[in-house]
């Protein structure tokens, strides 16, 4: 595998404006019929790329609009829009991306997490170009190029960010969730486990987003 590594582009706002809500999202995929054969492949490229402990696979999709020059922040538990700068640094601190989406075949940030000074919550991450290019590929094969983006997964471990994320108006918030509240949840956010320890055919939810419907 090649060691080049891929340069992603700058946040673009119109990109993210453009991205669909949750529930649309899901329309899409139900209507594309995904299997779990197609999911298979996207595993198998994760884990020969071994990256399946680093990056999970994402619904893309917003919970409502932002300005030209907000961007979405996770700190903590919550994930509200932040004014920033091109460079990202606020306060001593620095947001780093968190979630990417393809556009045109290329890779840009869509939302990121804040890492006050001193502190590396959220890894700042690179990506291979040639994993960059095989999954693009693959999603676009999928039709699914339009749907499907990547995420962070904190320290690979999918336990980390099991939660529901509640919106109301234009804050986020990553409630705890029990395995019952789970079920009757909308998934949004994958890992592929780890074939050392995990069955090789499971795909475990990561994060669980909650769109209250008097919200909308």
């Amino acid at each position: 595998m090649s060691d080049t590594i891929y340069p992603t582009l700058p946040y673009n706002p119109k990109l993210f404006n453009c991205l669909r809500h949750l529930e649309d999202s899901y329309q899409v995929l139900e209507h594309r019929k995904v299997s779990r054969d197609k999911l298979s492949l996207i595993r198998s490229l994760f884990h020969r790329h071994k990256v399946h402990k680093t990056f999970g696979v994402m619904i893309l999709h917003r919970h409502f609009d932002m300005a030209p020059d907000e961007k979405l922040v996770e700190y903590g538990t919550v994930t509200t829009p932040w004014q920033l700068s091109d460079t990202n640094e606020i306060f001593g601190g620095k947001a780093v991306p968190r979630c990417w989406a393809f556009s045109k075949g290329e890779l840009y940030p869509i939302e990121f997490g804040f890492n006050p000074s001193g502190e590396k919550t959220y890894p700042e991450v690179t990506f291979r170009a040639d994993f960059v290019r095989e999954f693009y590929e693959l999603l676009s094969q999928l039709k699914l190029d339009d749907i499907f983006g990547l995420t962070v997964l904190d320290d690979g471990n999918r336990l980390v960010l099991r939660g529901i994320e509640r919106t109301v108006g234009r804050v986020s918030v990553t409630l705890p969730v029990t395995d019952e509240q789970a079920t009757a949840a909308v998934e949004s956010v994958w890992s592929f486990g780890c074939h050392e320890s995990m069955d090789d055919s499971t795909f475990w939810p990561a994060r669980i987003c909650w769109v209250c419907q008097s919200c909308k």
